[in-house]
């Protein structure tokens, strides 16, 4: 993340998995908690969390808000299994 902030990126974020994703924004490093579920299938997280967080920016979203609400719902995408049998619920 520090490498990020010294080419001039204003924010940057690292996820790890069920632990906290670590933001850095304007200098300040902050954490941010995932909700706590019961893991069935990670495939697609990833690709959940990126899709809800740039849906998120996009539409006007605070970027601490964005970034709860893809951990939100990457956290409901891996409680299902495969990568979209979760969409229908």
């Amino acid at each position: 993340l520090g490498w990020c902030a010294d080419q001039g990126v204003a924010v940057a974020l690292q996820t790890h998995g069920a632990a906290p994703i670590v933001v850095l924004a304007d200098g300040v490093r902050t954490r941010i908690e995932v909700p706590a579920v019961e893991v069935v299938d990670t495939l697609g997280a990833g690709d959940v969390f990126h899709g809800a967080l740039a849906f998120a920016l996009a539409t006007g979203a605070d970027v601490h808000e964005a970034i709860l609400g893809a951990a939100v719902i990457a956290s409901e995408s891996v409680r299902h299994e495969g990568a979209l049998t979760w969409v229908n619920d």
